[in-house]
């Protein structure tokens, strides 16, 4: 009788650590959602940036710099229209 109640125990303990583990697996599978989309909203505005900075002749290397872009991508946008 004792050895049945252990072993529900320990069963119950295994499903709390099931849901547990899956409920931290969720929000950390989040975590990463939103943050790539954050690195991507924030490539996004960059881009906007040195297309906007190249407009008004800003030289390429300075918006390199200033928008944290590789030089060779604001190359490829000042070739753009």
């Amino acid at each position: 009788m004792q050895a049945k109640s252990s072993l529900l125990t320990v069963s119950q303990d295994e499903i709390n650590w099931a849901t547990q583990n899956s409920i931290f697996i969720a929000r950390e599978d989040q975590a990463a959602i939103l943050y790539n989309a954050e690195q991507r909203g924030v490539r996004k505005n960059a881009i906007a940036n040195a297309k906007n900075l190249l407009k008004l002749g800003v030289p390429a290397e300075t918006v390199a710099k200033g928008c944290s872009l590789p030089l060779e991508n604001v190359l490829e946008l000042a070739k753009q229209p």
